[in-house]
């Protein structure tokens, strides 16, 4: 098990350097002059030199990225072009805001997606599997900015349940950092909980026609003792592909929500560096994301010998 991850964390650097180097050779294409974003257009030519000489973008690309990855491997992210705060200070504070929110969603997503989809396979073809399919297309359709949209507006904003705007950190109030992330959460969730409860619906009925649930149902095994010792558990591998999967894709769906709820996350950290053509933030930003989505994988090559005892053995 160490050795597995130790393999997976070395694996991280490549996968590092693959994406930050596809990122930096986007923002390549881009018309953007450093040195006009740190100066303003009303500076003179020598002064424009300057700040490219000390930026660094007089260089050639290849001489840039490995410069650049020299320091990020340390985790110094350098400095933004616009105001020249350091990069990793606003990662590691504005991370934690994306990640609570996405472990909000995918929390909701799993407390109201995984029994649902139980009930439906239990009740195939019934009106109950009926409504839950029916509820869960319904659900993955529904576009998480428009969700966001509406919970702000008649939620937060009209009956003032939970706040509509703004973020408050567990270290400041337990409390209201769960009000603060409950509606973003819910906006984010809610695709997610509809696909959670389409995939358990099929991984429990393919469970449940095979022969071993079969033999146990017939050996008079009562059907909660099946379905919770061998269905479930049988069930859990396909499971957790799709949850780490969906964990993901929440990531990269919180930068939406993150502007309708106003939330200081990497969504409007983000959005703001490619509007300005702020490069160095760009990269910041794929590198921590590079690194999370690598650790989710980790986390789920561990759930599967935790499920598994054959995956240990193997």
């Amino acid at each position: 098990m160490l050795r597995t991850v130790a393999l997976r964390l070395v694996a991280i650097v490549p996968l590092l350097g693959i994406s930050t180097l596809f990122a930096f050779a986007l923002l390549q294409l881009s018309d953007v002059d450093a040195a006009e974003i740190r100066l303003g257009p009303n500076a003179t030519e020598e002064q424009y030199d300057v700040v490219r000489e000390e930026l660094g973008v007089d260089r050639s690309p290849a001489v840039q990225y490995v410069d650049w990855a020299g320091h990020a491997v340390r985790g110094d992210f350098g400095t933004s072009w616009v105001n020249n705060a350091d990069i990793g200070d606003q990662l590691k504070a504005r991370l934690p805001v994306t990640l609570s929110l996405t472990a909000g969603a995918l929390l909701i997503a799993l407390v109201i997606g995984i029994p649902a989809g139980i009930l439906a396979a239990v009740r195939n073809g019934r009106p109950a599997d009926q409504a839950v399919t029916a509820v869960a297309s319904f659900g993955q359709a529904l576009p998480n900015f428009w969700v966001a949209i509406l919970l702000a507006a008649y939620v937060g904003v009209k009956t003032d349940l939970f706040p509509a705007t703004g973020y408050v950190g567990p270290t400041e109030s337990v409390v209201d950092w769960i009000q603060s992330i409950t509606l973003p959460s819910i906006a984010l969730g809610t695709a997610a909980a509809s696909g959670f409860a389409r995939q358990t619906r099929s991984a429990v009925l393919e469970t449940l026609d095979q022969r071993f649930v079969r033999t146990a149902v017939s050996n008079g095994f009562r059907g909660t003792t099946v379905l919770t010792r061998h269905v479930l558990r049988n069930s859990a591998i396909p499971l957790a592909t799709v949850i780490a999967a969906q964990a993901t894709l929440l990531l990269g769906g919180s930068v939406i929500v993150e502007q309708v709820f106003a939330l200081p996350g990497m969504g409007s950290f983000v959005l703001t560096a490619i509007r300005q053509g702020d490069h160095p933030v760009v990269l910041g930003f794929v590198a921590a994301m590079a690194v999370t989505v690598a650790l989710v994988q980790l986390v789920l090559d561990l759930s599967y010998a935790w499920i598994d005892p054959r995956v240990r053995v193997s």
